[in-house]
């Protein structure tokens, strides 16, 4: 306080004695009027709104939950210690669940006759907490009755100071000097905090001058006056209700003190007294980034008390003022929750809306949400005629609730207000919401109402009316609406699912005059027969399901419905392969023929330009030009594609063209730019468009992929010394991936000198863009792969072996040795992949190599030992063999298996591998000269492969064995 600018006051009054302060509030009572009504709040009763089980519909939170009854709040008597009762009276007052002071007051009350009634763990300190909720709720006490009542616990200081703090903000000056008095009866000393609270009472009723009757007081009794005096002062200026005194008491003293508690406190008087304006002649006191967090949370408790003090506009005035958007919650969302619980008109509320739109610019939806969500229906509509645009599902909360509560007559009502805001529903909207409601009974007569009163056209309710009968098992009358309605087109792709369903659920053949109307009345490049009956065999179980299934196809050959070749295939592969099928496969197949269509195909449907050629890029582009329309990204797309193919001219002619159009390249589309560029494999372009873009964007960071990528260029053109200096440049370590196998195996790959692919490994795993396994370790091995380097192989190999853990190049390493016939260096090889793989790993690697060179004995001896082998990693071999179309070692495996008094490996699957490897080459005379020594050897084939076999010669007319049919 500055003392020199309240000389003049302070001048004018009397010099008094602590005592003679007390003598003087106590011979002045007749100044003062009676106790002022603490009844200045406007209580508002909320009805919740009828309880209707409905969907979110524009957003999946769920909206605040209403307010607790008081008495669900309150603990049992026998609960209560003193913990326990300080802890439920705090929760009646602003911390309480209850936002509304008339609640909070009842539950206060029903909490405090529920400890009333336990009185011997009653203490002081639930007295003090007590009159502290009466002053959060604004809540009378009779002094003299409360302190009798206190008798037993024994008041302290503490109690007489908040029974003052009461009567003093509650207007009551006859009562707070009563107080005082009781105060000096009972010995307590008036120091700072009792003036303080004293001087709340004083400036109320008499403002500045109440204020320096008390601040000359406290000066002669030696009190000090401090930051907290003036925030009383100004609690009390408040609560006067004169903004000029508040001014200019603001003008009289230095900056206020920077205090949390004191300036909520303010904010909360000023805001429920409807003077929230009056905050802006202090805003500018306070530094709002030192402000603590809890700060922020108490504004948002204010924001939400006013509300329910009828005071809308000062909570969402501080809310905009003091609170900032957060990401896990909708700015603005809770407020306007509190606001419609509190049924505060909704243009109050769409006024609120409005002002937070600039921190929250989707604050309209989520309004419009929180009224679907309490199925205020007008108040939904009122919020929907502000939002920006409007889509069906937004209606679909208010469909179920007019429904629900009125039926049809109420759903017409929604159709209409959609044709008002013309919003037109959707084909969902129809089928799931609106249909429901409606008596379906005369299809025909309901089809004709809902287009007649709602305005809508046939089209868009005759497919949901058809779905809405399938899925209720009503398939004649679906049949008969849609025979009835035979100028309107169905929406296949929405159909199609029911009718299927519907032949699975029925077995009705009324689906087939559906899927007809279907096939007629939409885009014939869609196979709509195939995919019913994909779904219906899918289904298939028993013998039964199968004759029904007959029956289908039978009456689809009747109504000439055919499926195309594709479907054909993949419905034969589905009675091939699934062996829940195949049972049926005798049956169905001669029935699928039947309505196979050859000469259909599957029509073209328009291209993505994500999958357009070069040509049709060029072309999508002069007509996106003719039509005036976006062309970024396509010119971007050709830019692409034409550095990959090497069209460098064509890549400058459209980056110039880019820039005429006014578009600008990125850092992002430079970067894409330049690994297309090292990708075509011109070194040229690439070292210039990487020297471009680093001059363009110096710290911009290159994806370290392209980065690798271009290290492949550089390295494939000699220059390894550059690429190790741009990959120490460009890349930092980081954490394990293995992302990027392939481009650090492609550069490796692409060193020509082994030392120079060492270096680049090792700068790749001490960057952990790899880890050194096989396939990253193959291409250090392989320059070595060779018969004249086999020493450096071996060597390398077992280096690899012993440092890494690791086996690269395994089989060509053993293929190696095995062809220098060096029996030393085999044994070091095999004693290494055992280290690592085992004993019965290497034995089955080393049958691998001697079957790729065709060395049929060595084999048999190791096959005789079956009890070391593992036989699982040779079954995946041959499968490999068979994908690498390596015919030699199979050949050779299957001989020396044959051999065997007991064969080790089965012979149906080496057999069969063989026949597979003569079926991919269509090598048919070899397949047929094989199947007859198969059928010497008493051996045979897998039925899979025999029926591709079969399928083979019968499309090349030849004559298939008998003894090959029955195989299958």
């Amino acid at each position: 306080m500055n003392a020199k600018r309240f000389a003049p006051m302070l001048a004018k009054l009397p010099m008094y004695s602590t005592k003679t302060f007390y003598c003087n509030c106590i011979r002045n009572l007749q100044i003062y009027p009676t106790r002022l009504s603490s009844s200045n709040t406007f209580p508002i009763k909320i009805e919740k709104p009828v309880k209707v089980d409905v969907p979110p519909p524009i957003t999946s939170q769920v909206a605040p939950s209403e307010e607790q009854p008081a008495t669900s709040l309150v603990q049992k008597v026998s609960e209560f210690d003193e913990a326990s009762s300080v802890s439920q009276l705090l929760k009646c007052g602003r911390a309480s669940p209850i936002k509304s002071l008339e609640g909070r007051r009842d539950n206060q009350q029903n909490v405090w006759s529920q400890i009333l009634k336990n009185k011997s763990s009653l203490s002081i300190n639930i007295f003090n907490t007590y009159i502290q909720v009466c002053i959060d709720n604004e809540l009378p006490i009779d002094y003299k009755t409360f302190l009798q009542l206190t008798q037993s616990a024994k008041p302290n200081q503490e109690t007489y100071l908040l029974l003052l703090k009461l009567a003093s903000r509650l207007g009551d000056v006859n009562e707070a000097v009563e107080i005082l008095t009781e105060m000096k009866a009972q010995g307590i000393a008036a120091d700072e905090n009792v003036f303080n609270a004293l001087i709340v009472g004083y400036t109320l009723h008499k403002g500045l001058e109440g204020a320096n009757y008390v601040l000359g007081t406290m000066k002669l009794a030696h009190i000090p006056i401090t930051s907290k005096t003036n925030w009383s002062i100004l609690d009390g200026l408040v609560r006067h209700g004169k903004r000029n005194e508040f001014r200019q008491f603001l003008e009289i003293i230095p900056k206020l003190s920077q205090n949390d508690d004191e300036y909520l406190e303010v904010m909360y008087s000023l805001g429920s007294r409807g003077q929230h304006l009056w905050l802006e002649d202090i805003l500018g006191d306070f530094d709002w980034d030192g402000m603590e967090r809890s700060f922020t949370t108490g504004v948002h408790a204010i924001c939400l008390d006013l509300v329910h003090r009828a005071q809308p506009e000062a909570a969402v005035f501080y809310y905009n003022t003091f609170l900032d958007p957060l990401p896990e919650q909708p700015y603005g969302k809770r407020l306007l929750t509190e606001m419609l619980t509190c049924q505060i008109p909704i243009e109050e509320v769409l006024n609120a809306a409005r002002k937070l739109q600039a921190k929250n610019a989707h604050v309209l939806f989520d309004l419009a949400s929180i009224t679907l969500q309490k199925q205020l229906v007008e108040d939904s509509y009122k919020t929907f005629a502000c939002l920006p645009f409007l889509r069906p599902h937004f209606f679909w909360p208010i469909i179920q609730v007019e429904g629900r509560q009125k039926g049809e007559f109420g759903v017409f009502g929604v159709l209409k207000k959609m044709q008002e805001f013309n919003v037109k529903p959707d084909y969902t909207t129809m089928e799931d919401f609106v249909l429901r409601y409606f008596n379906m009974t005369d299809a025909n007569a309901t089809l004709e109402s809902v287009t007649q009163v709602s305005n809508i056209m046939h089209r868009d309710v005759l497919s949901p009316m058809i779905a809405v009968l399938l899925k209720e098992k009503r398939v004649d009358e679906a049949k008969a609406l849609c025979e009835s309605s035979h100028k309107i087109p169905l929406l296949g792709d929405q159909l199609i699912r029911h009718v299927s369903n519907a032949w699975l659920q029925t077995k009705s053949l009324d689906v087939v005059p559906i899927l007809q109307k279907i096939c007629e009345t939409n885009t014939p490049s869609v196979d709509w027969t195939g995919i019913i009956l994909d779904r219906c065999l899918r289904a298939c179980r028993s013998a039964e399901d199968c004759t029904k299934l007959s029956q289908l196809i039978r009456q689809l050959d009747a109504n000439k419905l055919k499926i195309t070749s594709t479907f054909y295939d993949h419905m034969l592969n589905l009675l091939d392969t699934k062996t829940e099928l195949k049972q049926f496969k005798v049956e169905l197949e001669p029935q699928l023929e039947k309505i196979l269509d050859i000469s259909r195909q599957d029509a073209n449907r328009i291209t993505h330009p994500k999958d357009m050629k070069v040509d049709e890029l060029e072309s999508h582009l002069i007509e996106l030009e003719s039509k005036q329309m976006e062309t970024r990204g396509v010119i971007r797309k050709l830019i692409m594609t034409h550095a990959k193919l090497g069209n460098h001219q064509r890549v400058q002619e459209l980056r110039e063209h880019m820039k005429e159009r006014g578009y600008e390249e990125s850092a992002g589309m430079r970067s894409s730019l330049f690994h297309s560029l090292a990708q075509s494999g011109d070194i040229k372009f690439a070292k210039a468009m990487y020297e471009e873009l680093k001059a363009a964007y110096p710290s911009f960071r290159i994806d370290t992929f392209k980065i690798v990528d271009f290290a492949t260029l550089l390295v494939k053109n000699d220059c390894v010394d550059e690429a190790i200096s741009i990959l120490t440049k460009e890349t930092k370590p980081t954490k394990l991936d293995d992302s990027m196998d392939r481009n650090c195996w492609n550069l490796l790959g692409a060193a020509k000198k082994p030392e120079d692919a060492f270096k680049l490994f090792q700068l790749l795993v001490d960057r952990n863009y790899c880890r050194p396994t096989n396939v990253i370790l193959g291409p250090i091995l392989r320059p070595f792969v060779n018969p004249e380097t086999v020493d450096k192989l071996v060597s390398t190999f077992l280096n690899c072996v012993k440092q890494y853990k690791a086996t690269p190049l395994q089989l060509e390493v053993l293929c190696v040795v095995l062809e220098s016939k060096n029996e030393k260096l085999l044994q070091k090889v095999i004693n290494g992949i055992s280290s690592v793989h085992g004993s019965a790993a290497a034995r089955m690697g080393l049958i691998a190599a001697l079957a790729e060179k065709g060395l049929e004995k060595p084999i048999l001896k190791l096959l005789s030992e079956s009890n070391k082998l593992k036989l699982s990693d040779l079954t995946n071999r041959i499968r490999r063999w068979v994908h690498e179309d390596k015919l030699l070692p199979l050949k050779t495996l299957e001989a020396a298996n044959r051999r065997l008094s007991i064969p080790v490996i089965d012979t149906t699957l080496t057999s069969s591998a063989i026949m597979k490897i003569y079926i991919n080459r269509c090598d048919l005379p070899n397949a047929l000269e094989f199947w007859r020594q198969v059928e010497e050897n008493e051996s045979r084939i897998s039925p899979d492969c025999a029926r591709d076999l079969i399928r083979l010669l019968e499309r090349n007319n030849y004559n298939v064995p008998d003894s090959l049919r029955n195989a299958r």
